[in-house]
């Protein structure tokens, strides 16, 4: 994907003690931890490194408090409120807190917590900017390295925790999303124009529920392509994506079924069918994982060359072969945890399998079915390897 839409989306403003911090709203609570710069002033970048031009995530440095969920069950509900720019916003206000809403209900399903809408104020928890912000908040934005106007066109959304109670456990901060509309609007040399009314809000919709995991304090997992994909966005809004799934019914019906499987749900659960993608110079390798039941998955291995490949559509890819896995060792993983009394413990909770089968190669041939192993965790793409006699073949890696 294009390096010039710089969209791995998301800064914590908590990311590194020794480089950032975010400020404070004003009017904060009592015993509201500010964020505000405590490094000697010749220590700060004006302008912060970007691996591959990227903005980077919440990951990194962060230690103690700074990586804790904003939110926790059991607390009273998180409230949260929508500022809107209609003039350089290109999804309607109603539709747009309508697809917020859905997203809010979608993690409370996996988080636990409660959350309650109501006015924006400066004490409301959570805030939605949408293609706005006021000079405080513009001063959060800077003072998390978004320096220059364009950084902000280069950013699709931000989630950033401008204060948090160490206490009481609990964050406060809001989400921006950027223009899309205007001379600020979202500006990238593959990017889709008004990205957030396309595809009946759905790149809108993904955008949030992804940067509402920031908040719910997971960080950037190892499928590029997930909810938590550092590039996800990014490849959701890129144009020829975009123009494919308007213009072709099959290409938009593998669209709804790929975002169908981005849900917060897909971190800690299975999904009833994924589908993954690698590409290198050369090829590109698809993977259909469908489940048969919650120990058996039947798994499609897809090529095509990748001058040929095209994220919605069909058109290239040969079927390679096919296989039935079945689960032989379960194992939890911890997607992220709570610093409290001088301890971590657990939040959100996910799965680890290692299935084993037999893969049958597409070959016309009757070639012999080959052993295989796939690792899959919930939320990231599977590992998946075939061995033939004393060599391991990476199919998906």
């Amino acid at each position: 994907m294009s390096q010039l839409l710089n969209l791995t989306l998301t800064r914590r403003f908590m990311v590194s003690a020794a480089l950032f911090s975010a400020v404070a709203c004003s009017a904060a609570r009592p015993g509201l931890e500010e964020r505000t710069p405590k490094v000697p002033r010749d220590t700060r970048r004006l302008d912060p490194p970007r691996p591959d031009g990227t903005v980077t995530s919440g990951g990194g440095l962060l230690h103690g408090a700074k990586a804790n969920p904003w939110f926790l069950a059991g607390q009273s509900p998180a409230t949260w409120c929508v500022e809107i720019d209609s003039a350089a916003f290109s999804l309607p206000a109603e539709q747009a807190t309508s697809l917020i809403e859905e997203s809010l209900s979608a993690w409370q399903e996996v988080t636990k917590v409660e959350f309650k809408p109501e006015a924006c104020k400066t004490t409301t928890d959570l805030r939605f900017l949408l293609g706005k912000t006021n000079p405080v908040d513009g001063a959060a934005l800077r003072r998390g390295g978004m320096h220059h106007s364009s950084d902000l066109k280069s950013a699709a959304a931000l989630a950033v925790q401008t204060a948090y109670d160490k206490s009481a456990l609990r964050g406060r901060g809001f989400i921006y999303m950027s223009p899309d509309v205007g001379p600020r609007a979202l500006a990238g040399a593959k990017s889709v124009e008004r990205p957030w009314s396309r595809l009946d809000g759905q790149l809108f919709k993904v955008t949030i529920l992804h940067e509402l995991g920031h908040v719910a304090g997971l960080q950037h997992n190892a499928e590029a392509n997930g909810l938590m994909g550092a590039r996800t966005i990014e490849y959701l809004v890129d144009r020829d994506s975009v123009t494919l799934a308007e213009a072709d019914p099959a290409a938009r019906a593998r669209f709804d079924d790929y975002v169908a499987s981005l849900v917060p749900g897909s971190l800690v659960d299975f999904p009833e069918y994924s589908h993954f993608e690698r590409c290198t110079s050369r090829e590109c390798t698809r993977l259909i994982v469908s489940r048969r039941s919650e120990k058996s998955v039947i798994v499609d291995v897809w090529k095509a060359p990748a001058g040929t490949r095209s994220f919605w559509s069909d058109a290239g890819f040969t079927l390679m072969g096919s296989m039935e896995l079945n689960a032989v060792q379960t194992e939890p993983v911890i997607l992220s945890r709570i610093f409290k009394d001088k301890n971590y413990e657990p939040s959100i909770t996910g799965q680890k399998v290692r299935f084993t089968g037999r893969y049958v190669a597409n070959d016309g041939a009757g070639s012999d079915a080959r052993p295989a192993t796939m690792t899959w965790t919930t939320g990231n793409a599977p590992q998946l390897n075939v061995f033939d006699g004393s060599n391991i073949i990476p199919v998906f890696e």
